[in-house]
């Protein structure tokens, strides 16, 4: 759907969906719906709309294999992540063990920590596994600056990061 890649405003795509313009599981010539190419750009209410008139859209893997989810984390829009984990939560969204595997290890390398601990809480196992051969504690371990005593932060920082972090929990 070309309206949501070049940015379009959401009444022109709504107009789109809404007239049956856009057939919603086409795939572009790169594999993707237009939920997936949502998922890239971060474009949430596109994403709203799409999902509302098209729940199986969330489903629907690009040539790539990977779903709308995965896209958003791996292009780092953390919004529509969190809005696709949570309408998964509510819709019970069924992810296979590689999905979760895939999806935690996008997650940490976005350094969405505090996804990855939601996803965490409601999948113990992702503690001990891993996505193509690196375990998901591998990847965080090489990432110092995720600790609070890898990175010297200034006064304001320490503050900041000490008001941030205990118990700081979206989700709850």
């Amino acid at each position: 759907m070309v309206g949501i890649m070049s940015g379009q405003k959401i009444e022109f795509i709504k107009n789109q969906v809404e007239f049956g313009r856009a057939d919603l599981r086409r795939l572009n010539k790169e594999g993707n719906t237009a939920l997936h190419e949502a998922a890239i750009v971060g474009h949430l209410k596109a994403a709203e709309l799409l999902v509302g008139r098209n729940r199986s859209l969330l489903y629907i893997r690009n040539l790539d294999g990977y779903l709308p989810l995965h896209l958003a984390a791996a292009y780092g829009q953390r919004e529509i992540l969190f809005y696709f984990l949570r309408v998964g939560e509510v819709h019970d969204i069924q992810l296979s063990e590689l999905e979760l595997d895939m999806l935690m290890h996008l997650e940490i390398t976005a350094r969405f920590f505090d996804l990855a601990m939601y996803l965490l809480a409601s999948n113990p196992r992702l503690a001990f596994s891993k996505w193509q051969d690196v375990f998901h504690l591998e990847i965080l371990a090489q990432m110092p600056s995720a600790f609070r005593n890898g990175t010297k932060l200034n006064i304001w920082k320490r503050f900041i990061y000490y008001c941030k972090s205990p118990g700081y929990f979206p989700f709850s």
